[in-house]
């Protein structure tokens, strides 16, 4: 018998739910995109996708074969949250995609699909191209409606998120693709079912932008970064008024999600990447007639959470540009090596998962103290000689949640026979301290 992989999405805080700060009466929503769940692995895939509907979840679980596609189907009146996995590619597209056009490198053979024709031959062109975190490539060409108009991808794990999307040289795009993996795997998407259903010939742009992590691509046209303008438009700004906030230190500060420039009067859907898993909230944020909605206030989700991108999906399949917000609920914590000072010093440090973690500018400080003498050490003289003195370490793995840290230590010459020592080491995160220390008497 196959063993059986298994992932179960359980206890995720929801920081964006339905209710106050709407902006804008609802408005039109149109079909919801399709999602797919592509198991890249040789064993079977159960996944345990929760739905909320009305405030009440509840867990649906799902066998996915190996080297297989599972449409997750959907309401429209519920939330959708998908767990992440190492062999889990999730795609999602308009109603109207045909699986079909979709060829995964070493997988495609077994994917089974509910009805239509078998995939069309696909060039293959190896991917040159690294494209970063909002970076982004198009392609022009003149479609005359013979052959497949396809775009190769490779996504690089361990998390990456990508589209990839065909449109007028001027205008909105006529079909898109994404997808998300947490693995390395290469994609080719055929674009050109977007082309026949709207009856379309003429110039045309492909085009790949990168909303999480690094991808590989084949397309050999201009490259843009950030929110430049002119390429891949999105239609609207989404922002948070925060990246991160700490609740440990205050939950007065409200949080609101804001969109600018989308379209007037419609009712999109909440796209984001939360604590691991991908969540879909249909109708999520409707704007009004200037093309403009806010939601919240929110003071505080259960526990970390990170949204990380975020985005809204407009009936049209148009999207706003990417946001990502944390709330960082618990303080960091400190600790020292089993080896006793004076003999070692160094430890690791770590926060929360989901939380805001470590970063580069993140400071770890020591603090050696003569309790007998009352005295501190000094780095500079290398003598217990002084009142105050804080040293400054340095920390490996960061960005990251559980760093090595590492600092400048008195020497063993320093210490006088009978005294009794303090070694402190604290970390900050977000108006939060933590500290580890050890007495011992030399």
């Amino acid at each position: 018998m196959r063993k059986m992989s298994r992932a179960v999405l359980a206890g995720l805080s929801v920081l964006m739910v339905a209710g106050a700060g709407w902006g804008a009466e609802r408005g039109e929503t149109g079909p919801l995109p399709r999602i797919w769940a592509v198991n890249l692995g040789s064993e079977p895939m159960e996944l345990t996708v929760e739905r909320t509907q009305a405030g009440t979840p509840r867990m649906e679980t799902l066998i996915v074969g190996p080297e297989k596609m599972l449409e997750v189907r959907r309401s429209a009146d519920e939330e959708t949250r998908i767990p992440d996995r190492p062999d889990l590619l999730l795609v999602t597209a308009p109603a109207g995609f045909d699986p079909a056009s979709l060829r995964v490198e070493g997988v495609t053979p077994g994917i089974e699909r509910p009805t239509g024709h078998g995939p069309a031959p696909l060039e293959k062109a190896r991917p040159e191209r690294l494209l970063k975190r909002g970076e982004a490539a198009s392609s022009s060409s003149v479609w005359t409606g013979a052959g497949p108009l396809a775009t190769r991808v490779v996504l690089h794990g361990p998390m990456t998120s990508a589209e990839v999307r065909v449109a007028r040289p001027e205008g909105p795009a006529l079909g898109y693709v994404t997808l998300a993996a947490s693995r390395d795997v290469a994609v080719t998407v055929d674009l050109r079912g977007f082309l026949d259903q709207k009856r379309y010939w003429g110039p045309v742009r492909q085009e790949v932008e990168v909303r999480r992590g690094t991808l590989s691509t084949s397309l050999e046209g201009p490259v843009t970064s950030g929110r430049a303008q002119g390429l891949l438009k999105a239609v609207g700004t989404g922002s948070f008024n925060y990246h991160i906030q700490y609740t440990i230190a205050s939950t007065s500060t409200a949080l609101y999600y804001s969109v600018t420039g989308g379209p007037a009067s419609v009712c999109g859907e909440l796209n984001t990447y939360r604590n691991g898993s991908w969540l879909f909230g249909p109708g999520w944020l409707c704007t009004n007639a200037s093309g403009s909605a806010t939601k919240g206030p929110w003071y505080t989700a259960n526990g970390n959470q990170t949204d990380d991108p975020s985005f809204i999906r407009w009936p049209n399949g148009t999207a706003t540009s990417n946001d990502w917000h944390i709330w960082d609920n618990n303080c960091p914590s400190v600790s020292h090596a089993s080896a006793t000072p004076p003999y070692s010093w160094s430890g690791t440090a770590s926060d929360g998962l989901y939380g805001a973690c470590f970063t580069s500018t993140s400071r770890i400080v020591a603090m050696y103290w003569d309790m007998t003498a009352d005295r501190n050490w000094s780095v500079s003289t290398g003598a217990y000689n002084t009142g105050s003195s804080e040293v400054i370490g340095s920390l490996s793995g960061v960005p990251g949640c559980n760093p090595n840290w590492t600092a400048p230590r008195p020497s063993l010459a320093a210490h006088t026979p009978g005294h009794t020592y303090l070694w402190t080491v604290c970390i900050s995160d977000g108006g939060c301290t933590a500290c580890g220390s050890d007495q011992f008497t030399y």
